[in-house]
C-alpha cells in the first residue's frame, strides 16, 4: 500500500483509517461522519469531487444503509462499503463471519482467490495478487491485516459460508453459529397479504432491529457465551426493553418519523438528469414527460441566492412545447421556484455537489419545496435507473480513456504507474457486457432521513 497517507478529513468522534476502503490505497482521504465509523475514502472512489475535502457539510459513507433495500444495516462487509440488513442477507448472498461482520459475495470470492494467489477469476479475468502495484495485491494486503485484527483464518471463512448455506432453507440467517462470535437473534413472525405489506414489514423490522442492536452494542454487552449460544442475559435485556411499549406501536412510530428521504448527494444523483441525458430523452417523445417531470436538474442560481452556490438543484414540475417542438430547442421546462420556463440548453451537465444538496435541504426546510418521501424518491429513481446508468457508463468510459491518454503523455506512465493500472482495469471491466448488465440490474437504493426518536427509551 502507498506510504503516502496524505491528509484526512477528521472529526472529533473518530480517527480515520490509513487507506481508502474502496481501492485500499493512501492519499487525501475523506472520513465518514457517522459516529464511530472511521472508514475513509478517496472522493473519486465514492463519486465525489476533491473539493468535498474542504467542505464543512456532513457526509455518511454508503456502508450505513443496506446495499439491497436501503434500510438500516445489520451486517458489514470487512473489505468494502457493502452492508446488508438482517432480511437481505440471503438475497445479497452475504456471508456473516463474526459478530456483525462478514463478506459480501464479491469480496468473499476474491478473498479465497487471494489465498491461492490465483491468476484468473471465475470469469477468466486475470488477477495480479503478486504485483505490488496492482489493486489485487492491495486487496490481499488489506485482507491479511483485517484477518489478523479479527483473529480469523481462511478456514473460518469457508466454515462461515458452509454454515450460511445450511440455513438457506428458510431459517433466519441470524441463527448461524460460529465458534467465536456469530450472533443469534430470535425472529418475530409476520404474515402479510400483499407486496406493500411485505415492504412495510421489511423496513420496520430492519429499523427496529437496528435501533436495538445499536443500544445493546453501545453498552458493550457480550452477545455470545462460551457454549456458542446467545446468553440468557442478552435475551432478558432484549425482552425487558420491549415490555413497556408494544412492538406494533413502537414500529409504527419509528416508520412514521423515518418516511422522508435524506437530501444528500447519494440520493439526489438517483433522480438527477444532466443536460446531455435530457437531450437524449427528448428524442423519445412517448415517455419524455413521464421521465423528466419530478426529476431534479442543475441550473445557475437566481440573483439574490443566499446559499452562495453558483448552481442550484431544482425540480422539474412540467413540460411545455413551442412552435419549434421538432427539436429540443422547442421544449421548455417548468421548474420549481423559477419565474420563467427554461430551455434544455440552460441545464448544466456536471455532477451535483454536497453544498448544492445542503442548499436544497434548506429550501425544503423553509417550505419553498416539498421534501420527498423514501417511497416517492424510490419510484422515481427506479423509473430513471436504466437511462441514468447507461449515460454514466458512456461518460465514465470517456473519462477513463482521457485519464489513460493523459498518463501516457510525455512519459507520465512512469509517474503514475499504479493509477494507470487502475484506470486501465476499470475501463476494461466497464466495457464488458456482463459488468454493464450487472450495473443495470443493481436497483437504486434510497437512504432514509436519520431522525432521533424522542419519547422511546430502549
Amino acid at each position: 500500500m502507498s506510504k503516502d497517507k496524505g491528509k484526512q478529513k477528521l472529526n472529533e468522534e473518530a480517527e480515520g483509517e490509513d487507506w481508502c476502503f474502496v481501492c485500499k490505497d493512501g492519499g487525501k482521504l475523506l472520513l465518514c461522519d457517522h459516529k464511530g465509523c472511521g472508514k475513509v475514502y478517496h472522493p473519486t472512489c465514492v463519486g465525489k469531487r476533491n473539493s468535498v475535502l474542504k467542505s464543512e457539510g456532513r457526509w455518511t459513507c454508503p456502508r450505513h444503509s443496506c446495499a439491497e433495500c436501503g434500510g438500516p444495516p445489520r451486517y458489514f462487509c470487512l473489505m468494502c462499503p457493502d452492508s446488508v440488513c438482517r432480511l437481505c442477507v440471503k438475497a445479497y448472498e452475504f456471508v456473516p463471519v463474526k459478530l456483525n461482520k462478514g463478506l459480501c459475495k464479491t469480496c468473499f470470492e476474491l478473498s479465497l482467490l487471494a489465498e491461492m494467489n490465483a491468476e484468473v477469476d471465475s470469469e477468466g479475468d486475470k488477477l495480479h495478487f503478486q504485483d505490488t502495484d496492482s489493486s489485487d495485491f492491495m486487496f490481499k494486503d488489506y485482507l491479511l491485516i483485517i484477518m489478523e485484527q479479527e483473529e480469523l483464518k481462511f478456514d473460518d471463512l469457508r466454515h462461515a459460508q458452509s454454515e450460511t448455506k445450511n440455513y438457506e432453507s428458510g431459517l433466519d440467517c441470524d441463527k448461524i453459529k460460529d465458534k467465536d462470535a456469530i450472533i443469534t437473534i430470535s425472529d418475530v413472525d409476520r404474515e402479510s397479504t400483499s407486496a406493500s405489506d411485505d415492504s412495510f414489514a421489511h423496513f420496520a423490522d430492519t429499523l427496529e432491529l437496528s435501533i436495538l442492536d445499536g443500544k445493546v452494542n453501545d453498552s458493550g454487552s457480550r452477545l455470545v457465551n462460551e457454549n456458542k449460544r446467545i446468553t440468557s442475559e442478552y435475551k432478558r435485556q432484549r425482552t425487558s426493553s420491549l415490555d413497556e411499549v408494544p412492538l406494533e406501536k413502537k414500529v409504527e412510530y419509528a416508520v412514521r418519523k423515518s418516511c422522508y428521504a435524506s437530501i444528500v448527494a447519494e440520493n439526489m444523483k438517483l433522480v438527477y438528469l444532466r443536460r446531455s441525458l435530457v437531450e437524449k430523452l427528448s428524442t423519445q417523445p412517448d415517455n419524455f414527460k413521464e421521465k423528466v417531470v419530478g426529476s431534479f436538474i442543475r441550473v445557475k442560481g437566481m440573483a439574490g441566492n443566499r446559499s452562495g452556490t453558483t448552481f442550484q438543484l431544482q425540480q422539474v414540475t412540467g413540460i411545455k412545447k413551442t412552435s419549434n417542438a421538432d427539436d429540443n430547442q422547442g421544449i421548455l421546462l417548468e421548474v420549481s421556484c423559477m419565474p420563467v420556463d427554461i430551455p434544455i440548453s440552460m441545464l448544466d451537465d456536471d455532477d451535483i455537489s454536497e453544498e448544492e444538496c445542503v442548499d436544497l435541504l434548506q429550501r425544503m426546510k423553509d417550505g419553498i419545496l416539498r421534501k420527498p418521501t423514501v417511497v416517492e424518491l424510490d419510484l422515481k429513481a427506479t423509473s430513471l435507473h436504466e437511462d441514468i446508468t447507461k449515460n454514466w457508463i458512456q461518460r465514465e468510459l470517456v473519462r477513463l480513456q482521457s485519464k489513460i491518454a493523459f498518463a501516457h503523455e510525455k512519459g507520465r506512465r512512469y509517474i503514475y504507474p499504479l493509477k494507470l493500472l487502475n484506470w486501465f482495469h476499470e475501463r476494461e471491466m466497464l466495457k464488458k457486457p456482463s459488468e454493464q448488465q450487472r450495473l443495470l440490474q443493481k436497483l437504486p437504493r434510497v437512504i432514509a432521513e436519520e431522525i432521533e426518536l424522542p419519547g422511546i427509551s430502549f
